[in-house]
């Protein structure tokens, strides 16, 4: 038996006997328990930006939203508190960290499990992480090796930060280069985040947003289906849609082998840009920056831009 993630499992069997305990960790229960660790570390990145207030600082925006949205993988697999947000370029190489930290990280939790017996390692006190909760399961111990667990800890590393983040700054690039969207998308923000962040609304608030929502899903969508497929156009998925539409969309896949954390990439994006695009929220501009540096060019399993891009760059006012 070969080890790996599940993700790369051929067998059937053996892919759903893997995958299953990650499941509960990112089904929809499992996302709404994590919801206090998704929106600390949003207030965290909002008030990143806000502490460059008055600086005209330019930053890599790209690299912003891979700090985001790895801190939170970071933290559900490891509670790891050595944050990309912390980094003050935003952690341009956390894929190199993303690499290395994974063997360690998961020695480290398995050399817990060893010094505790099993019961004692599942009841200790602590939030029970991804990678704690997969070490007290079930799992039959030739499935608990370094080698395998550090492939896995890699994947979900890797996926939880690369595809969320690339949305995050694909769908804000259009929030910010349109005024005529980032102003309606304020007007709907107004209510929900006025105590922000005082009161943070639930995750079922947000997803009751319907621009908000057809935000996300413009973002998302596959470009080659749709009239006038390279338009943005968040207003194609308000009123009445068309079946085909609902039909084409799978940006996560469909069937036993969709996405594992679809739930989780849907309630980070849905967050961030409620609390960076709400009335009052953190200042910024695009920099130097236009529509060929966010367009889809290149496949690599990743849809990404021209090679030569510099990311989505904003000016902090």
């Amino acid at each position: 038996m070969k080890p790996g993630s599940h993700l790369l499992t051929t067998s059937h069997d053996l892919h759903r006997r893997r995958r299953k305990p990650l499941e509960p960790f990112f089904s929809r229960h499992g996302v709404s328990r994590l919801w206090p660790v998704i929106a600390e570390t949003t207030e965290k990145f909002a008030s990143r930006l806000e502490s460059l207030k008055g600086t005209g600082s330019v930053i890599r925006f790209d690299h912003a939203c891979s700090a985001f949205s790895g801190d939170i993988i970071g933290r559900i697999c490891w509670q790891d508190e050595d944050g990309f947000l912390d980094d003050p370029d935003f952690a341009p190489e956390w894929y190199v960290k993303a690499s290395t930290m994974a063997l360690p990280l998961t020695a480290a939790a398995k050399q817990e499990r060893f010094n505790d017996s099993k019961a004692d390692f599942a009841g200790s006190q602590g939030p029970v992480t991804l990678f704690k909760h997969i070490l007290s399961s079930d799992m039959p111990e030739s499935e608990l090796s370094d080698e395998r667990l550090a492939k896995e800890a890699q994947l979900l590393l890797g996926g939880g930060t690369a595809s969320t983040a690339r949305t995050i700054g694909y769908i804000s690039y259009y929030i910010l280069s349109k005024p005529e969207i980032r102003a309606r998308l304020e007007r709907e923000l107004q209510e929900p985040m006025a105590s922000y962040p005082a009161n943070v609304p639930s995750l079922a608030a947000l997803e009751r947003l319907p621009y908000l929502q057809a935000l996300i899903k413009e973002g998302l969508r596959d470009s080659t289906v749709y009239e006038d497929p390279s338009d943005f156009n968040p207003d194609r998925w308000l009123g009445q849609i068309h079946p085909n539409m609902i039909r084409n969309f799978v940006p996560f896949s469909r069937g036993s082998r969709n996405c594992l954390g679809m739930n989780l990439a849907y309630a980070e994006i849905s967050i961030v840009l409620a609390v960076l695009y709400r009335p009052g929220g953190p200042q910024f501009e695009l920099y130097k920056t236009d529509e060929s540096d966010i367009t889809h060019v290149h496949d690599f399993l990743l849809p990404l831009p021209k090679l030569d891009t510099k990311g989505v760059r904003i000016l902090v006012r």
